[in-house]
């Protein structure tokens, strides 16, 4: 769950790149998926906007997972 100076995540990185093997084990080892960055861009708003629908489907398998969670700008991963 550590971020980057801008915020971003492993599990961010991983979701935008579309390494699902990835997404799945940072999950298994307690990353949180509704975790934001900065501006409040989430792992799965990532993986929605790479369409990486594994790892999108990875992040909703999570409880934690919330994808209506917004941005500051008021964004979700369902727009």
């Amino acid at each position: 769950n550590r971020a980057q100076h801008t915020g971003w995540t492993a599990l961010m990185v991983a979701c935008q790149r579309g390494r699902e093997p990835c997404v799945r084990e940072l999950l298994r080892c307690g990353a949180q998926p509704s975790q934001g960055a900065h501006d409040g861009w989430t792992a799965l708003m990532s993986a929605c906007e790479e369409g990486h629908v594994a790892c999108a489907s990875a992040l909703l398998e999570h409880p934690a997972c919330s994808p209506d969670q917004p941005t500051t700008a008021g964004l979700t991963a369902l727009m």
